[in-house]
């Protein structure tokens, strides 16, 4: 098993080698590059990071995008997932297609450090031992990150008329019903109230049976399932009280912060599903939930 690493170690380092090598331009360059090749994984990191940095201004931040939040994600993003993160402006309404990048991209402007599985699509850095290496430099290196890691969730989440698509029909909420449209014939039926425990089973099945969601201009959104799921784990620690009052807006929606907790896979008791407080508390989220409660709005029973 020691050998089989080894041999790994040393393969890949032999490709980092060559992707620095392949960047030369003439022959002088090339020659003084083979004098001073690096010897370990971590030199080699290093070369690949300074190769990054040379870069113009766009390809070298959109490098940088890359590559944290491949190593901050809480699960590996496929490419599409990764796309639509790298897409998000979050002071915008709406998901623009336009703005997302090409996908041979991602992994041209990364000097050899990303790399994609063909079979998951799922978005990589090359090794192990480079996961470990942006972890020691990545708060120091891109103390935003984090931030916008965070804000770009809850900007998804926030996106407005979202809808599942399942089976030949539209599931949307709409001031606390749950609404399926007949796709072809445009039949609609309130199936469920989001207040109400349980469900309706086609929309208990349609929102379980990882369905897609969609937004209002017919958009699939790609990276709706990661957000929804990690969108708290983000937003811990001190980017809870500096994002508040965006997280405020998420959970004060009823409609977003239903359509979220729905993707979950299971469906809460219907207090926790439809009150905010509630949601915030579930998800540990101090400082929210003193404003929440500070502010008067919030449904608060005390025990005695």
């Amino acid at each position: 098993m020691l050998a089989m690493l080894i041999i790994r170690c040393r393969f890949l380092l032999v490709k980092l080698h060559m992707d620095s090598l392949c960047s030369k331009m003439t022959i002088r360059d090339l020659r003084k590059a083979l004098k001073t090749l690096p010897t370990g994984l971590e030199e080699s990191y290093n070369h690949a990071m300074d190769r990054i940095d040379l870069q113009d201004q766009e390809p070298k931040q959109l490098a940088y995008r890359i590559l944290y939040w491949i190593s901050y994600t809480l699960r590996p993003l496929t490419v599409e997932e990764l796309r639509h993160a790298l897409g998000v402006e979050p002071e915008e309404s709406e998901f623009d297609e336009e703005n997302m990048i090409d996908e041979g991209d991602l992994i041209a402007v990364c000097a050899g450090l990303v790399t994609m599985e063909p079979e998951s699509q799922i978005v990589r850095v090359v090794h192990y031992t480079a996961q470990d290496y942006f972890e020691k430099i990545r708060d120091a290196r891109w103390p935003e990150a984090r931030r916008t890691i965070a804000a770009t969730c809850l900007a998804y989440l926030s996106y407005r008329d979202i809808e599942i698509q399942h089976d030949g029909y539209r599931y949307y909420i709409k001031e606390a019903t749950v609404w399926r449209e007949n796709k072809r014939t445009g039949d609609l039926k309130a199936v469920a109230d989001v207040r109400e425990d349980p469900p309706d089973n086609s929309w208990d099945y349609a929102r379980s049976a990882l369905s897609s969601h969609y937004d209002r201009n017919g958009t699939r959104l790609e990276f709706y399932d990661y957000a929804a799921h990690y969108w708290p784990k983000h937003l811990r620690g001190k980017l809870e009280e500096e994002l508040e009052p965006t997280a405020l807006q998420f959970l004060r929606d009823d409609q977003a912060r239903c359509m979220a907790m729905s993707t979950l896979r299971f469906w809460w008791n219907a207090r926790v599903m439809y009150d905010e407080l509630c949601v915030a508390v579930a998800y540990d989220l101090q400082a929210i939930c003193k404003v929440m409660v500070a502010s008067g709005n919030a449904d608060v029973e005390l025990e005695a």
